[in-house]
């Protein structure tokens, strides 16, 4: 395959995928040199990038690819996650993803890619999106994640709306993954499925489980410079918001 016909068929490459598909490596990379000079070749970041030849001239690739050709077995997570099952109150021009291989975050057009460690035993599936497939957290993984760090993931309000939209949740599976899970997380979860308890027809003994679970507390929804407007008495829970308004955010 020569240079040319390489770019105009790969929206998002890396210099070796490049290199070992081409008849002559060495002339390659003299003409990828030349096409970042021209511009019909962008740099993404090292050894990573963007094509703007052919069919590809004056488009952005899915923020979604980007790291997926650097990392073929990255997983997106949080906030990217939620926009993956089409669930995201606010789009955020943040990518985040674990990846054993890119370890330092870059940008690229108005996104900011943002790689965390891999993270072990996490629930994941995979998710067709346009031409590609991703690697994700599950539903249920990433409820949990969002609520363990509301920060990472939009702040708590974008949290709540968006994972109050969900449609189902296996609680078989939920189960299982709050069984390593902090008494501050048990809290927070057991609130929001007390506010789900009829939208998603939580299972009453499930809730009953993570109260049990609770010591005297008190716990916070937030982080530890929060302020503390309301306490929710029956899970323990201190809320940086007035709770009603924090209600307010869950979708019925």
């Amino acid at each position: 395959m020569k240079f040319t016909e390489y770019i105009s068929n790969h929206q998002v490459f890396r210099t070796e995928d490049l290199l070992s598909s081409v008849s002559s490596p060495y002339a390659a990379r003299e003409q990828l040199r030349l096409a970042l000079k021209k511009g019909t070749v962008k740099s993404v970041r090292r050894g990573l990038y963007v094509s703007q030849k052919g069919r590809f001239e004056g488009t952005q690739p899915d923020p979604f690819k980007i790291p997926l050709v650097a990392d073929s077995e990255c997983v997106f997570v949080l906030h990217s996650a939620l926009e993956l099952y089409g669930v995201v109150h606010n789009v955020s021009f943040e990518c985040v993803f674990r990846s054993e291989k890119v370890l330092q975050g870059f940008s690229y057009g108005a996104t900011r890619f943002k790689p965390l460690r891999t993270q072990a035993n996490i629930k994941t599936q995979f998710l067709r999106r346009n031409d590609f497939v991703c690697r994700v957290t599950t539903k249920e993984q990433t409820l949990l994640d969002c609520l363990a760090s509301p920060s990472l993931a939009g702040g708590l309000e974008e949290v709540l709306r968006s994972v109050s939209a969900y449609t189902y949740l296996d609680f078989g599976t939920l189960r299982d993954l709050t069984k390593g899970a902090s008494l501050t997380l048990c809290a927070r979860l057991g609130w929001f499925l007390d506010e789900k308890r009829q939208d998603w027809r939580v299972p009453e003994e499930f809730l009953e489980e993570l109260s049990a679970r609770l010591y005297r507390g008190p716990y916070l929804m937030g982080n530890s410079k929060d302020k503390k407007c309301s306490l929710s008495k029956k899970w323990r829970l201190y809320f940086p918001y007035d709770e009603k308004e924090v209600q307010s955010w869950i979708q019925h």
